[in-house]
C-alpha cells in the first residue's frame, strides 16, 4: 500500500476531487475527522447517521382553489407513527365546515367511516361546543362554521398513528386554532379519534369542505413527518 504524508492538500483552481465514483475512503477506528467548515451531502447517500425524530416526508402547498388538498402516500411501512402540520387552510365558501379524510395511495378509496370527540374552547366566551360522531362517513370535523377570512385559516397539528397497521385502525389525536363565525369567535380546537369499520392501511390524506373549494393561497401548506424511533 502507498502512502502520502503532507500537511496540506489544495486546488489548483478552485476544487478538489478525490478520488473516483466507486471509490472508498477510510477513516480508521481512533482517527478523527475535523471539520470547521460546512459538509455538503446533497445528493448523498447518508448512512449510519442517527435518524430518531421527526423526518420530513413532504409538503403541500395550493396556491390555486380546488376540491380538496391531497397529500398522496403519504404514509408507509417506513413509520409507524407522524406527524401532520397544517398552516393556514380555509375553504372559499364562508361558514362551511371543513373535514379530514384517510385514504388509499392515490385517493380513489376513502375511508367511509370514522368516529371521534371534538371540542372548541373560545377564547371570549366560557360556552365550550362539542360534538361525538361514530360512524361518520365525511370525514373528521376540523373545522365547524368556518371562516373564509384569509388573517385566520386552520392551523392545527395532528398526530396520526400506525395508519399503515392493517389489522388495527388509524387512530388520531389534535389541537390548533380556527375560527367559528357561528360563535363569532376564534378557538382553540381539540379532537380525538379513529377510523371505523374495517382495518385497512391507510396511506393518505384528503381536506375539503362541505361547501365549495378549499381557497389557494400562498400562506397555505400542510407538512407531513414520520417519526423515525431509532
Amino acid at each position: 500500500m502507498s502512502e502520502v504524508k503532507t500537511e496540506k492538500l489544495s486546488p489548483r483552481v478552485t476544487s478538489l476531487q478525490l478520488g473516483d465514483s466507486g471509490d472508498t475512503f477510510t477513516v480508521p477506528s481512533g482517527a478523527t475527522l475535523d471539520v470547521n467548515g460546512t459538509i455538503d451531502v446533497t445528493g448523498a447517500t447518508k448512512t449510519g447517521f442517527p435518524s430518531g425524530g421527526l423526518q420530513h416526508i413532504t409538503t403541500v402547498a395550493t396556491t390555486s382553489d380546488s376540491s380538496s388538498i391531497d397529500i398522496p402516500a403519504c404514509f408507509s411501512s417506513t413509520y409507524q407513527n407522524y406527524c401532520v402540520v397544517m398552516n393556514n387552510l380555509m375553504p372559499v365558501t364562508n361558514s362551511t365546515t371543513v373535514r379530514m379524510q384517510f385514504g388509499n395511495s392515490d385517493l380513489s378509496t376513502i375511508r367511509p367511516s370514522y368516529q371521534y370527540q371534538l371540542r372548541m374552547y373560545p377564547a371570549t366566551s366560557s360556552t365550550v361546543w362539542q360534538a361525538y360522531e361514530n360512524g361518520a362517513s365525511s370525514g373528521i370535523q376540523i373545522a365547524y362554521s368556518m371562516s373564509n377570512d384569509i388573517l385566520y385559516g386552520i392551523n392545527m397539528t395532528f398526530w396520526i398513528y400506525a395508519p399503515y397497521e392493517s389489522t388495527t385502525y388509524t387512530a388520531f389525536s389534535g389541537h390548533g386554532e380556527t375560527f367559528n363565525n357561528a360563535g363569532n369567535w376564534g378557538n382553540t380546537y381539540m379532537c380525538t379519534g379513529s377510523v371505523s369499520g374495517t382495518a385497512t392501511q391507510d396511506e393518505s390524506l384528503r381536506i375539503l369542505a362541505d361547501s365549495g373549494n378549499m381557497d389557494g393561497n400562498t400562506l397555505n401548506r400542510i407538512s407531513v413527518y414520520g417519526l423515525a424511533e431509532s
